[in-house]
């Protein structure tokens, strides 16, 4: 039977602290030589640094884009009053005496940081060359201006820096994760050379007994019809692998959990007496000597009440 190793980082590295706790538990009995319980517990370890690490990361960098984000703001609420006054002195529109405000081609405000840092810049200097036209009271001086683009800066630079220190603490996740699946590929291989494929201690490290059938996916499809008053049919498309199939009703309203009826080995299952005036829900499993596949999709018919002729 094929073995199945989680793939969520979470699961994985549940599944892995498992079976390290039951190699552990089986050490005079089952002579791992490679993937030992220390072994597994050093690869579970990384994995668990890296994952918080990667994490930290992740909320410092959304502390990052916080900050750009507020001295973004900050900057164009100041580039914009002086816009509005410069208007005064340069006009409502867009020319030539713009140029060396920053404003290259238009005056609209640009949204982004990386676009707001040249204008921010450029309209400091154009104050600190025209400090006549300073507003203190404002905050439309050569110096403020200057002191929001050195913080919008810094903020974009700190942003830059995460994102690097980011990408390489997902690499080395990643990386850990890989190592850790790996092993646990490898203490499956390792352990088909100590075990018989039907010692039950497969179930002990969360695997499944290979000597034992893979168990059938769960029935798609299936179709409920009522043929006749309170008669259905049940059509069950084949399941790869399945001996025959579990059939479980759960009349709505009345039952709280789906009940076991019957165990056809033929697709077509018809469903007598059931009750009038009621919703009725099928749902079916394929079993084979591996087991029982899980439920599948529900599917209902209702059932008319008793229509008494004149």
């Amino acid at each position: 039977m094929k073995q199945t190793i989680p793939k969520p980082i979470g699961q994985l590295m549940v599944f892995a602290g498992l079976t390290a706790l039951t190699a552990a538990r089986h050490h005079d009995d089952i002579h791992l030589a490679h993937n030992t319980p220390e072994n597994i517990n050093a690869d579970v370890a990384a994995v668990e640094v890296s994952v918080l690490d990667y994490n930290q990361s992740n909320t410092r960098l959304r502390q990052c884009y916080q900050i750009v984000s507020e001295k973004t703001e900050a900057a164009k609420t100041c580039a914009t009053i002086t816009r509005e006054i410069l208007k005064l002195k340069l006009g409502n529109q867009h020319s030539q005496r713009w140029i060396n405000t920053g404003f290259a081609d238009s005056l609209a405000m640009p949204r982004s940081a990386t676009e707001l840092l040249p204008v921010v810049f450029f309209l400091g200097r154009y104050l600190g060359e025209n400090p006549g036209l300073q507003v203190p009271d404002l905050n439309v001086t050569a110096d403020y201006l200057g002191t929001l683009h050195q913080d919008l800066l810094g903020a974009i630079n700190a942003v830059n820096q995460e994102l690097t220190q980011n990408g390489k603490l997902l690499s080395l996740r990643n990386e850990n994760v890989a190592k850790l699946r790996k092993r646990m590929s490898d203490l499956v291989a390792e352990l088909k050379q100590l075990l018989d494929p039907m010692d039950g201690r497969w179930h002990s490290f969360g695997l499944n007994i290979p000597g034992l059938e893979e168990t059938p996916e769960a029935p798609e499809e299936i179709e409920a019809i009522v043929v006749h008053h309170t008669t259905a049919l049940l059509t069950i498309p084949p399941v790869a692998r399945a001996n025959y199939y579990r059939i479980y009703q759960r009349i709505v309203g009345v039952d709280a959990e789906p009940l076991w009826i019957g165990s056809p080995s033929d697709p077509d299952f018809t469903i007598e007496n059931l009750p009038l005036n009621s919703s009725v829900e099928f749902s079916v499993t394929a079993v084979n000597g591996g087991g029982e596949s899980p439920l599948s999709e529900p599917v209902m018919v209702t059932i008319p009440p008793l229509v008494k002729s004149d």
